[in-house]
C-alpha cells in the first residue's frame, strides 16, 4: 500500500491564509465596508473566507482529506456566524454538531 505524500501547496496555502487572516484582524475594524461593482460588503466576508481557507487547507494538509477539510471549515464558519448573531445557547451547538456528524456519516458511507 502506497502512502500519500503531504502536498506542499497546502502548507503554503495555510501560511498565506493565516497571514492574511491576521492582517485582517489586526488592521481593519469589524464594521469596515468596501464596494465592489456597486455592491457593499463588510470586512467580515473576507474574514470568513480567509478563515475557511485557513481551516480547510490546514485540515487537508494534516489529514489528507478534502471532505474533512470542507466539513470542518464549514462547521467552524457556521459556529462563528451563530455567535455573531448572538445565538449562543448550547442547543444551537448541539444541532450544528448533529448536522455535521450526519453529513460526515453520509459522505463516509458513499466512499
Amino acid at each position: 500500500m502506497r502512502r500519500k505524500k503531504r502536498s506542499l501547496k497546502f502548507l503554503v496555502l495555510v501560511l498565506i491564509s493565516f497571514i492574511l487572516l491576521l492582517l485582517i484582524i489586526v488592521s481593519y475594524p469589524p464594521n469596515l465596508t468596501f464596494t465592489i461593482y456597486n455592491v457593499q460588503f463588510t470586512i467580515l466576508v473576507a474574514f470568513f473566507a480567509f478563515m475557511f481557507l485557513f481551516v480547510y487547507s490546514l485540515i487537508v494538509f494534516l489529514l489528507k482529506s478534502n471532505t474533512h477539510g470542507v466539513l470542518l471549515g464549514l462547521f467552524i464558519i457556521s459556529y462563528l456566524m451563530l455567535r455573531l448573531n448572538s445565538l449562543t445557547h448550547p442547543f444551537f451547538l448541539v444541532l450544528l454538531l448533529a448536522v455535521f456528524l450526519t453529513l460526515e456519516l453520509f459522505f463516509s458511507k458513499r466512499s
